[in-house]
């Protein structure tokens, strides 16, 4: 699938400020951005699953940031992720996401792999080194971090989560 280019454009900076804001976590204003550059990448192409992804992706990440107004945030994601699946069930993106927000260890590491399967340099692969880590599998996710950090050296998230599976492996 071949968006429309504007809607990638749209779609890219709805990422950046997805990273921008996971990385700072210090202003919500720059997930409510990310959510309408997201918008808009939708509204210029419908059949664009990955921005349909992104928007879901920013729902469940303000809802981990909100406190007690986060199980809404996380309804709402399901609901914009289902979108994204009924359009195409096997995009890498809302693989990633579903699996990474699954409460099941076993579906989510299902979905994970299977995205990674697909591909495991997608803008979501991120969110498997995430999971790892939050699963106590740090030697696997230091090693997908120093692979991801070949391609991306500068990406902050990476970096941070290298640091992190270093610390819990004791070095």
């Amino acid at each position: 699938y071949q968006p429309k280019v504007e809607a990638f454009e749209y779609f890219t900076k709805g990422i950046q400020l997805l990273l921008e804001f996971v990385t700072k976590r210090d202003n919500n204003e720059t997930l409510l951005i990310a959510a309408e550059m997201f918008q808009k990448a939708i509204s210029i192409d419908t059949g664009y699953v990955d921005a349909i992804t992104g928007l879901a992706h920013v729902y469940w990440t303000y809802g981990a940031f909100s406190g007690d107004e986060g199980e809404a945030y996380f309804a709402l994601s399901d609901s914009v992720l289902s979108i994204a699946e009924k359009l195409d069930s096997n995009t890498p993106y809302s693989l990633y996401l579903k699996g990474f927000v699954s409460l099941d260890p076993d579906s989510g590491f299902y979905f994970l792999k299977k995205a990674y399967d697909l591909d495991p340099y997608n803008v979501g692969s991120p969110l498997l080194v995430n999971k790892l880590i939050n699963s106590g599998f740090h030697n696997l996710s230091l090693t997908l971090c120093n692979r991801y950090l070949e391609r991306d050296p500068l990406n902050p998230i990476l970096r941070d989560w290298q640091v992190s599976s270093l610390w819990n492996m004791g070095q």
